[in-house]
């Protein structure tokens, strides 16, 4: 399936490694950015490669590839694709809150919900768990995905929705681990063992926490200025290692 952050985070890549000879710009960045302003900013599938729609995290990834696609274009003469590229990045940022945040799911305040398979995050459409055979009020499932709108520049840390939203999570899919906190990926993610140990059977599994959400946890708070809780993220993913030092 088509998910449209891979096709996003390369444009930020090549912009970080100074990829902007014209062969690159020609062969790989106007490509890939003329497909996101063709396709975007909905996915085929979200960055948990399981759900159709408007992520947050999709969202945010295809914004900032536009936002660096159009620098390069424009060290290579092309200033129209450049000013296509910031239009559409605008117009989209300006309308991420319109299309996944709901005001009727925990908090009349808002918040960002995982995913929503329309414009209308409001709607209470159901949304099929794929892990197991629960469907849920998609206004209710939640993930940290939004953090991205942070990491790549979208929000401000401090934005009230963000905030809002963190504190939902936390209350949510957060565990308090012997080494520090950790999250799922999202609430009634049920991808893993079955409770007594058993494998996997797509039905009645045990959702897993992922490491990698501790550590954009941390760069979260780098972008917040909470330096301290960042160090302490870094050694709670230390603490996650086994004893090969090989982290899950």
């Amino acid at each position: 399936g088509l998910q449209m952050d891979q096709v996003g985070l390369p444009l930020v890549l090549a912009y970080q490694l100074g990829r902007n000879d014209r062969r690159s710009w020609l062969k790989h960045i106007k490509p890939a950015a003329d497909f996101i302003v063709r396709r975007g900013p909905r996915t085929d599938q979200d960055r948990w490669e399981e759900k159709p729609g408007y992520s947050p995290s999709s969202i945010a990834a295809q914004i900032a590839g536009l936002v660096c696609a159009a620098e390069i274009a424009r060290i290579n003469g092309h200033t129209a694709s450049a000013k296509a590229y910031l239009k559409t990045a605008d117009r989209w940022a300006e309308n991420v809150e319109r299309w996944t945040v709901t005001r009727s799911g925990f908090t009349n305040r808002g918040h960002y919900i995982r995913i929503t398979e329309n414009e209308d995050p409001n709607d209470g459409a159901k949304i099929h768990i794929n892990s197991s055979s629960l469907k849920a009020d998609e206004r209710k499932i939640l993930d940290a995905g939004f953090l991205e709108l942070v990491r790549l520049g979208v929000k401000d840390p401090k934005d009230p929705l963000i905030v809002e939203s963190l504190a939902l999570i936390d209350q949510m899919i957060s565990v308090k681990t012997p080494v520090g906190e950790a999250w799922y990926r999202y609430n009634h993610d049920a991808y893993g063992e079955t409770p007594d140990g058993g494998k996997y059977d797509a039905q009645n599994g045990v959702g897993r926490l992922w490491t990698l959400l501790t550590g954009e946890r941390g760069e979260y708070e780098i972008a917040a200025g909470d330096l301290a809780s960042a160090r302490r993220r870094l050694d709670t993913m230390a603490g996650f290692a086994n004893e090969g030092l090989m982290i899950p």
